[in-house]
């Protein structure tokens, strides 16, 4: 009896690791963009304090303006991905993982 409690106790332990490595992946795709987009609202205020300043010229800010806005879009769209990925639909696969390696164990 103790064979199986052991047995079921260390199938559980990697249903329950393989299950946190499921949902990991998502977060750690979502904190990155996040990151991505406080850094590039950031450079869009340094633009700003750049011209007040006179370093750089309004030409030339439209332009880098214009580069960094189209960065900030694509780290949006990376963003919600990420977001999406994050929720629900990685659970399924978690949920099925972990009960075939308990099911698995148990069978043998």
């Amino acid at each position: 009896m103790t064979f199986w409690l052991i047995s079921l106790a260390l199938g559980a332990l990697v249903a329950l690791t393989l299950a946190l490595a499921f949902r990991r992946d998502g977060r750690e795709g979502l904190e990155a963009a996040e990151s991505d987009l406080l850094v590039y609202r950031e450079q869009l205020g340094e633009i700003d304090r750049d011209v007040a300043r006179g370093v750089l010229s309004e030409a030339d800010a439209e332009a880098v303006r214009l580069e960094v806005q189209r960065r900030l879009l694509a780290a949006d769209r990376k963003a919600g991905t990420a977001a999406a990925m994050s929720g629900g639909p990685a659970r399924l696969p978690a949920v099925l993982t972990a009960i075939a390696v308990v099911a698995g164990g148990l069978r043998l």
